[in-house]
């Protein structure tokens, strides 16, 4: 005999699509002034919004200005980005890539990465919109950016006199270093040499650079400021 069955009543069950809140990617330099080849912390965010849901395997690649690049050291730290979290960055990279970030709901994954500038100048350091991505296929809506500044001692110098008989004339060199920052410098050390047959006369030094002390060295052609403040 042939039997057929079939069920009486219908069967079914729900599938819920959760819409998960965008995840908010941010990003800082502290300090933002700075001088050449001076380290500054290159911190980024990534914010889970939702409440609810995780973010698994959160990946971001981060690229850096022209004349910027990862320190040494670099001093590499995360924070909340889970155990499986990787940041590819060394010295002298001028990429930093993430990726394995597990960020629980409501939670912010922060990743500290070291960087220098090697020229002067303002650097603007951006992630572009839509730069992460995630197992769960949400990624960042808008751009992440910060702005920092190289800067570099002014210095300048020059002679009042354009000639002089050897033996006998004198002419005042001035030596003049200009401070960028609104703070004062101190522990200064400028040292400058002369080129034969000039030699300094020590005597005769001056400075409004605080109360440093001179040295001079080689028959008085090398002159040493030390502990000035500018």
């Amino acid at each position: 005999p042939v039997y057929n069955f079939s069920n009486t009543t219908p069967v079914q069950e729900t599938l819920n699509i959760a819409a998960l809140d965008v995840p908010d990617v941010r990003k800082t330099f502290s300090p933002d002034d700075v001088w050449v080849g001076q380290r500054t912390r290159l911190r980024i965010f990534i914010e889970n919004t939702d409440p609810t849901y995780d973010l698994h395997e959160a990946a971001l690649l981060d690229t850096l200005p022209a004349d910027m690049e990862v320190a040494d050291p670099a001093n590499i730290s995360t924070s909340n980005c889970g155990s499986s979290v990787v940041v590819d960055a060394d010295p002298g990279d001028t990429e930093i890539d993430i990726s394995g970030g597990e960020i629980a709901a409501g939670t912010t994954c922060i990743i500290d990465v070291y960087v220098i500038a090697t020229a002067e100048g303002t650097y603007t350091n951006t992630i572009p919109a839509d730069s992460l991505t995630t197992y769960e296929q949400v990624t960042d809506p808008n751009p992440a950016s910060d702005t920092m500044r190289a800067l570099g001692i002014d210095a300048q110098k020059s002679f009042d006199e354009n000639a002089i008989l050897a033996g006998e004339d004198t002419a005042t060199l001035t030596i003049t270093i200009q401070n960028p920052f609104t703070t004062p410098l101190t522990s200064a050390v400028v040292t400058d040499a002369l080129p034969s047959p000039l030699y300094y006369l020590p005597a005769t030094v001056s400075s409004t650079c605080g109360s440093p002390t001179f040295n001079f060295t080689s028959g008085n052609t090398i002159l040493e400021m030390v502990d000035g403040t500018l």
